[in-house]
């Protein structure tokens, strides 16, 4: 993987962790947010926070995102998507959930493509 992939790749999983933060707290906290919908927000938010961050980390210290947690990622970005339709969710708070979901999703599955894209080319045999 070229340094630029690994960087663009850390910058990635950092923008996963802050979107998992908003999730986490302007859904719940701001905009009042209730019922399944609060839960779902601080349960998902969290969770893509953590995995954003421990890809930040990883990346920073080993030089590669792992590809579970951007994969696992890019699932919760979708989930974030169908909870919008799934709660019933209107206005601001259906927009939020649904780019919120879009990027995640994007942002860990480009990192988990290019976390399987770095692996062939360290386990490819050499002629």
């Amino acid at each position: 993987m070229s340094s630029r992939e690994t960087t663009a790749s850390k910058w990635l999983s950092g923008a996963n962790a802050l979107l998992g933060l908003w999730l986490f707290l302007v859904p719940t906290f701001v905009w009042g947010v209730s019922g399944a919908n609060y839960w779902n927000d601080l349960l998902i938010g969290a969770a893509i926070a953590i995995l954003g961050a421990y890809g930040f980390y990883a990346a920073t210290d080993e030089g590669v995102v792992p590809r579970w947690s951007s994969g696992l990622n890019a699932l919760l970005g979708l989930w974030t998507i169908a909870a919008a339709f799934v709660w019933t969710l209107a206005g601001v708070a259906f927009w939020n959930a649904v780019v919120v979901g879009v990027l995640v999703a994007a942002f860990g599955g480009y990192n988990a493509y290019a976390g399987t894209k770095a692996t062939e080319e360290t386990t490819a045999p050499t002629a």
